[in-house]
């Protein structure tokens, strides 16, 4: 009688191992799809990442160009380029029309309200 409820509980001890075997490896499984959803994450991470980064790299570029472009475009008109320096105070900032029109008003500097005693030509290259 002894040797029959030994042998019942190897059975359900056996049962139970190959229950807690099976129950292990669907958690491991779960794991390692959590893990390759992670990693599937971190890809698609990289890519916005590398998306955010040009997108930054295009916005830095067009700032720059557009700093530029205020740098050599007339300060009166806004439209030509910045072409007469204005003597004494020798600032560059407007566009051939506008210096005349300056002139012409007897105007002072538009950077610094200098009187104007002439301008000089410049050729940027």
């Amino acid at each position: 009688m002894r040797d029959q409820k030994e042998q019942k509980v190897e059975r359900i001890l056996k049962v139970l191992k190959k229950k807690d075997d099976l129950a292990l490896k669907v958690k491991n499984s779960g794991k390692v799809k959590e893990k390759e959803n992670y990693v599937e994450e971190e890809k698609k991470g990289e890519n916005f990442n590398g998306r955010l980064r040009k997108k930054e790299n295009a916005n830095k570029d067009n700032k720059e160009k557009r700093e530029l472009k205020e740098e050599v475009t007339c300060i009166v008109c806004l439209n030509s380029v910045r072409s007469h320096v204005f003597t004494p105070c020798n600032h560059l900032c407007a566009c051939e029309e506008c210096s005349l029109d300056i002139m012409k008003k007897k105007a002072g500097c538009p950077i610094c309200r200098t009187d104007i005693q002439g301008t000089v030509r410049v050729f940027m290259s």
